[in-house]
C-alpha cells in the first residue's frame, strides 16, 4: 500500500529540513513525498533542491494559500493513503508501516493518532479524541498532522474548501462525519507538532473561531437526520464553542498588551480578580505556561505542580515538583486547570475526590473570562480565583 505524505510550504528555511529528513528516513518503503512550495525566497527551495531524490514530486509556485497547496498536492498524489505534514512538524521514527497496517482492515478510512506538542521548551503528548465522534459537530477534535486518509474519499467527496484561512480541514471532516465515514483511532504518538504556526498564532485565533463557527453551522443546517430540536441544541453548543474561542482571542490580545506600554495599567485591574497570594496548577503544558507567566507578573506563587503524565512526575519547573494528582485533596489553595482540551475530564476527576467547582478549583476557561472582566472593568472585584 503507498502512502503520499503531503507537504505545503512558503518561506520555512528553518525548519523544512527536520521536516524532510522525519520523512525520508521512515523504513515503509511504499512511501511517496510530495513538497508544494508557495514561492519561497529565504532558501527553502535550496533545501528541498538537496532532497529531490528523495521526493515523488516538488513544485515552487505562488498559489492562493495552504489549501489550494494542499488541493494541488492531492492531485499529484498517487498513493492509496493520504497525509499532511506540516513544514514545521515532523514525523516520529518507523511510524508509515503501523498506519499501513492499520489500512489492511478495508473498514478503515480515516486513522487519528496522538501528537507531541513542542512549545517553549514544553512537551506535551495530546491525545486523539476518545470523547464521542459526535463532538466533532462543535469541534475539531482531531490533529490534522496525525490523520492519514484514503485517497478515494477526496475523489469521491472533493477536496479543502479554499474560502476557509484556517478551518477547511475542519469543514472537511465534518463533511465526512455527516456521511458517516469510519474514524479509527491509534493510540500511538505519530507526529510532533511545533506550536507557533499560522493555526496558533494569537493573530488567528478569531478567525480560526470565525471560520469553525460558520463550518460548524454550515454543517448543521445541511444535515437531514437532525430533528428542528436537536438542530438547536446543537446551535447552542456550537455557539458556545465558538464564544469561547473569541475570548481565548482576547486573552491572548491582552497578554501582548501586559507585555507592552500599558502592561501596569492592566496588571493592577487584572490583580483584583485574585484575592490571595497562592495557588495550585493542574496541567504543566502550554497552558500552564501562558498562566505561569501571567501568575508571575502578578506576583503570585506557584506552591504545587499536578499532571495525568507518568512521565512528569517528579520533573521540577521553577523548582516546584510536578506531582501525581493521585494525592490531591481539596481544601488547600485553588487547583487552576490548565489545560483546554482535557478541562472537563480534570475537574470530573477533581470532583471525585470532593473538589468544589469555583471554590475547589477552577477552569481555565473560567479563569481567562473573570482576567477578562477584570481588566475590562476597573475597580471590579469578580470574585475570588485564588482564596483559600
Amino acid at each position: 500500500m503507498r502512502i503520499s505524505i503531503i507537504t505545503v510550504c512558503y518561506n520555512r528555511v528553518e525548519t523544512i529540513e527536520r521536516t524532510i529528513r522525519s520523512v525520508i528516513s521512515q523504513d515503509y518503503e511504499e512511501k511517496e513525498y510530495i513538497i508544494i512550495d508557495g514561492g519561497s525566497s529565504d532558501g527553502t527551495v535550496d533545501i528541498i533542491r538537496r532532497y529531490e531524490g528523495d521526493l515523488a514530486c516538488w513544485i515552487s509556485e505562488k498559489d492562493g494559500g495552504i489549501y489550494e497547496a494542499m488541493n494541488k498536492g492531492i492531485r499529484y498524489a498517487t498513493g492509496e493513503v493520504i497525509a499532511f505534514l506540516n513544514s514545521d512538524d515532523w514525523y516520529e521514527d518507523n511510524i508509515l508501516s503501523e498506519t499501513a497496517h492499520g489500512f489492511e482492515d478495508a473498514k478503515t478510512q480515516i486513522l487519528c493518532g496522538d501528537v507531541r506538542c513542542h512549545h517553549d521548551g514544553t512537551v506535551s503528548r495530546y491525545r486523539v479524541n476518545r470523547e464521542p465522534e459526535e463532538e466533532l459537530r462543535f469541534r475539531m477534535v482531531y490533529w490534522q498532522p496525525a490523520m492519514f486518509v484514503r485517497r478515494e474519499l477526496f475523489e469521491r467527496y472533493g477536496g479543502f474548501d479554499t474560502r476557509y484561512r484556517i478551518a477547511a480541514d475542519y469543514d472537511w471532516m465534518l463533511r465526512m462525519y455527516d456521511r458517516h465515514i469510519a474514524i479509527s483511532l491509534t493510540d500511538r504518538v505519530l507526529t510532533n507538532f511545533s506550536y507557533g504556526g499560522i493555526s496558533t498564532r494569537a493573530d488567528m485565533l478569531r478567525v480560526q473561531a470565525e471560520e469553525g463557527r460558520q463550518a460548524a453551522l454550515l454543517a448543521l443546517s445541511r444535515n437531514q437526520e437532525l430533528s428542528a430540536e436537536q438542530k438547536e441544541q446543537w446551535k447552542k453548543r456550537i455557539e458556545n464553542e465558538y464564544d469561547r474561542g473569541i475570548e481565548n482571542y482576547k486573552f491572548k490580545k491582552l497578554l501582548r498588551e501586559i507585555a507592552g506600554g500599558d502592561g501596569q495599567m492592566i496588571l493592577t485591574r487584572v490583580r483584583s480578580a485574585f484575592r490571595n497570594d497562592a495557588c495550585e496548577i493542574f496541567g504543566c503544558g502550554m497552558i500552564f505556561r501562558e498562566i505561569g507567566g501571567l501568575l508571575r507578573r502578578l506576583q503570585i506563587s506557584v506552591t504545587a505542580l499536578w499532571d495525568n503524565d507518568p512521565g512528569k512526575w517528579g520533573q521540577r519547573i521553577d523548582g516546584i515538583q510536578i506531582r501525581n494528582p493521585a494525592q490531591l485533596k481539596p481544601g488547600q489553595n485553588t487547583v487552576i486547570i490548565a489545560s483546554v482540551d482535557y478541562e472537563r475530564q480534570i475537574g470530573l476527576l477533581l470532583e471525585q475526590k470532593g473538589f468544589k467547582k469555583g471554590e475547589d478549583y477552577l477552569p481555565y476557561s473560567e479563569l481567562r473570562r473573570r482576567i477578562l472582566r477584570a481588566a475590562e472593568e476597573k475597580g471590579i472585584d469578580q470574585g475570588d480565583v485564588c482564596h483559600k
